[in-house]
């Protein structure tokens, strides 16, 4: 009888160790992802800021802001266009603005690996968040996870100095 009670010990020892080990692979395996994710979002940017100066509508009475609705710049207004999009998403990383997925012509906000959405901020060095872009500005793309307090955002930002894309 301790011999049965010792086996079952150890296969549940044996068991938690694996648990944790797939857990810790699941994560960095999502973590990978939104790296790709946000350096194909850091591509799109400058394409479409190559294409029009600015990040959202700068000549609307009530603008658009770019932050709160980046697949609708990037995916939805080009599919709609008969244009081809920014980027190139699968269906679970496009949602509305309430977060149900949606055909990508009705694409609003972008999903990383967890299931939050991605934050795409732009601001002003004098004047903080805004939707133009000049040489004055800076880009920052985060991706949460969500999950605990300690977990960091992962945060891809535009250096101005260097003109390129580093991790923070």
């Amino acid at each position: 009888m301790v011999e049965l009670l010792v086996v079952i010990a150890i296969i549940a020892v044996l068991a938690s160790m694996v648990l944790a080990g797939t857990t810790i692979l699941r994560n960095q395996q999502k973590k990978a992802a939104a790296r790709s994710q946000m350096q194909g979002l850091s591509l799109a940017l400058a394409n479409y800021l190559s294409d029009y100066g600015v990040l959202g509508e700068q000549a609307v009475a009530a603008p658009t802001d770019f932050t709160d609705a980046p697949a609708e710049f990037l995916i939805a207004r080009p599919l709609r266009s008969k244009r081809d999009p920014y980027l190139l998403t699968k269906a679970n990383e496009i949602t509305d603005a309430a977060g149900a997925m949606v055909h990508p012509r009705e694409a609003k906000r972008i999903i990383n690996p967890w299931g939050k959405p991605v934050q795409i901020i732009v601001t002003n060095a004098q004047s903080g968040p805004t939707t133009g872009f000049d040489h004055t500005h800076a880009i920052e793309i985060r991706s949460g996870r969500g999950d605990t307090s300690t977990s960091k955002d992962l945060v891809y930002s535009f250096d101005l100095d260097k003109d390129v894309w580093q991790w923070r």
